[in-house]
């Protein structure tokens, strides 16, 4: 009679160790794989958003003798009438509930029975559809919001309700109390920047995060890119005449990273996007561009 035994082996600990780090590092690399996977298709989105919007911008050239959307509303008395009359915006003022009436041309400033631009809530949403690119992007909301943006804003902010992540040169913000009309031509841009090259100019970018630099914000800019409290302006205020400005200046939003450093999205007069570098001198000093950028020195 023949008797078989079976031989089992199991592993040893040094084995068993060996597989469970080999399973660490291959799920460490799997998770940086992915997490670059998912960076990449942030800032591919982003990228687009900001084609769109430029885009959009142009088309609203064409449809109006070659006029460079403003950066923000606002209103300037005529001293040929002597009345108020208003400049809409990219994105727009909406009517306040609790101050009904506003009309223009008005021989009385109107803007205060208006509700100036956010990027937060149902109010930012209306300021989106009253901006005068809107009809441009074809009602695409998402054209305004960088997906990265809104992770962080819901994830790490607690403000799950961000619609806008992104802002407009205040350089194209003055208009001509003389004329009421903008400065701001396409065909005449040449004649406001001297030597500067269209290459060189900001014309849209991403916006800081409410809360991402607040301990450094000296060096940097702004906090973020606004000037009301309840969020975002739509105008990135570091283009402007020198005696405008005072610092700290408004800062473009350093929110994608590449290679370790934290960049910015931004697109340029002619239409080419740079991602705008963070860099960290020190501890408490970093190098930002957003000024040189916004007045077309960069």
């Amino acid at each position: 009679m023949n008797t078989r035994t079976t031989i089992c082996r199991a592993f040893t600990l040094i084995e068993l160790l060996i597989v469970i780090v080999i399973i660490a590092l291959l799920a460490g690399v799997l998770v940086s794989a992915f997490s670059r996977i998912k960076e990449n298709g942030w800032s591919a989105k982003c990228r687009a958003n900001l084609k769109t919007l430029y885009q959009a911008a142009l088309n609203h050239e064409n449809d109006h003798g070659q006029a460079i959307p403003y950066a923000g509303p606002y209103e300037l008395l005529s001293i040929l009438d002597g009345k108020w009359h208003k400049f809409d915006a990219w994105v727009n003022w909406i009517q306040n509930p609790n101050q009904p009436g506003a009309s223009w041309p008005n021989k009385d400033p109107q803007a205060g029975y208006m509700l100036r631009p956010t990027c937060f809530g149902p109010n930012a949403v209306s300021n989106i559809h009253a901006g005068t690119l809107w009809e441009y992007t074809s009602h695409h909301l998402d054209a305004y919001l960088c997906p990265k943006f809104r992770q962080l804003e819901r994830e790490k902010y607690g403000r799950p309700d961000i619609v806008r992540s992104y802002v407009m040169n205040g350089f194209f913000f003055f208009g001509d109390s003389n004329t009421n009309n903008t400065s701001w031509w396409a065909r005449n841009i040449q004649n406001h920047l001297g030597n500067r090259e269209p290459s060189r100019l900001l014309f849209f970018a991403e916006m800081q995060p409410a809360r991402q630099y607040s301990g450094c914000s000296a060096n940097i800019g702004t906090t973020w890119a606004g000037n009301d409290t309840d969020g975002n302006d739509g105008v990135l205020n570091a283009g402007r005449p020198a005696s405008e400005i005072v610092a700290p200046y408004e800062s473009v939003g350093f929110v994608h990273k590449y290679s370790g450093q934290y960049r910015a999205h931004t697109i340029f007069l002619d239409g080419h996007i740079e991602a705008i570098p963070l860099v960290k001198i020190n501890a408490s000093t970093y190098s930002n561009r957003t000024f040189s950028a916004c007045n077309g020195y960069y």
